[in-house]
């Protein structure tokens, strides 16, 4: 995931100048880059600063970018191990496409995250980049079952693979579910699909989205 502030002290809030300050990071200043690297716990991997003028500039955080690049997940070994999961605890598979750069997948990823306690009652989660993951593109054709569908599309399976309910809707791919429409097909897949969820909880569930 990228964050990126740019301007100068200046032109930059205060509290934001504060932040870098306290963790030692440099203010922006014309022509110049500085990059951090961090891991998902907060750890910092690496420090990066650079003169775009550099004729060495691309080369150098191209290098940057490759040293601290997270490794390939492989999509056919996280299918396997969720659907192990979900016959081992009698549930059921909520799997779905996502990307790195899509803001709809990223919101529902912080949705499935906010309502993990409750969802994993029923559901384990599966994520399937079809880009970056290593047989992503082969995996998610189980998903869209040669639709073409935009990001996020979400698939529940049985424990044997069978699909029960998927993402579209009557107006289409309801992606991260959202509005009328949105909440009342996500309301269908979780009543059709769930097991141990109350009625309660699935109207908890779903009227955490927007509308």
């Amino acid at each position: 995931m990228q964050l990126v502030v740019a301007g100068n002290a200046a032109s930059l809030p205060q509290e934001d100048v504060n932040f870098l300050k306290e963790r030692k990071v440099p203010l922006p200043e014309a022509s110049r880059i500085f990059a951090c690297a961090i891991d998902s716990k907060g750890n910092e991997l690496g420090r990066l600063e650079l003169d775009i003028s550099d004729k060495d500039a691309a080369d150098t955080a191209a290098n940057f970018v490759n040293l601290h690049s997270p490794s390939q997940l492989d999509a056919e070994e996280k299918w396997n191990d969720a659907f192990t999961e979900a016959q081992d605890s009698q549930r059921v598979v909520w799997a779905r496409i996502s990307q790195r750069y899509c803001g709809p997948c990223f919101k529902m990823a912080r949705w499935l995250d906010d309502n993990r306690e409750l969802l994993s009652k029923d559901y384990v989660i599966l994520k399937i980049d079809n880009v970056r993951d290593n047989h992503g593109f082969r995996v998610a054709e189980r998903l869209t079952r040669g639709g073409r569908h935009g990001v996020p599309f979400h698939v529940i399976f049985d424990t044997d693979q069978k699909v029960l309910v998927d993402s579209e809707g009557p107006l289409g791919n309801i992606g991260h579910p959202s509005g009328f429409e949105g909440k009342t097909h996500v309301r269908k897949m979780l009543f059709e699909t769930r097991q141990r969820l109350s009625d309660a909880e699935i109207d908890q569930i779903v009227d955490s989205l927007a509308d």
